[in-house]
This record gives structure tokens, sequence and C-alpha cells, in this order.
């Protein structure tokens, strides 16, 4: 039974062993694998950093914006408020002009049957 466990022990600790080229291939293989992950978690990290600092950025775009827009409708109500005082100007001097054509044609009307009036009054009287 010694034997047997002896010769177990053997054919056990020779099959097991991992030849030594392998052993370094795989070790060496480790070590390249561990500097990826390092290179990789450093890149994961700057990408975290960068897109921080973007969405940073477009909150602040997006606020610059919506004041923008606000600024904008302000802007149009009073571009029409002002265009709308501008046509109730333009309708009251038309039609202060018009009155004023009336009053100065009702004048030349009105001189004109005084001046009739005073020639046959003139006439009148010369006779």
């Amino acid at each position: 039974m010694r034997t047997i466990t002896l010769i177990a022990a053997v054919c056990l600790l020779m099959f097991s062993c991992v030849p030594a080229t392998k052993f370094k291939a795989l070790e060496e293989q480790q070590k390249l694998t561990s500097r990826e992950r390092d290179e990789l978690k450093k890149q994961t990290e700057k990408l975290n950093v960068d897109n921080t600092e973007y969405k940073t950025k477009q909150t602040k775009l997006e606020a610059t914006n919506a004041q923008l827009v606000a600024d904008s409708v302000k802007r149009f109500n009073e571009l029409t408020a002002t265009q709308d005082e501008v046509k109730r100007y333009k309708d009251m001097t038309a039609e202060m002009q018009e009155n004023q054509l009336k009053t100065l044609k009702g004048k030349e009307l009105e001189t004109s049957k005084l001046m009739t009036q005073l020639q046959s009054i003139r006439e009148e009287l010369k006779q």
C-alpha cells in the first residue's frame, strides 16, 4: 500500500508540474494582461472625466440657449408692439392730413362764397 501511494504521489508530481517554458509564457501573458488592464482603467477614468466635463458644458449651453430663446421671444413681442404703434401713428398722421386737406378745401369754398357775396354787395352798393 505504501508503494502504491508512493507511486501515485510520484506520478501525480510528474504529471501535475507545468514545464518552465509554459510557466514563463503564462507569467509574461499575465504581466501583459495586467498592463493592458491598467491602461484600460486609465482610459476609462479619462473618458469618465471627459464625459463629466461635456455634461457640464451641455448643461451650461442649454441654460444659455433657454435664456436666448426667452430674450428672443421678449424682443419679438417688443418689436410687434412697436410695429403696431408705428402703424397707429401712420394711420393718425394720414387721418390728420386728410382732415387738414378737408379744412383747406372748406376754407377755399368759404372764401369763394364770401368773395362772391362781397362782390354782390359791392355791386349793390354801386347801384
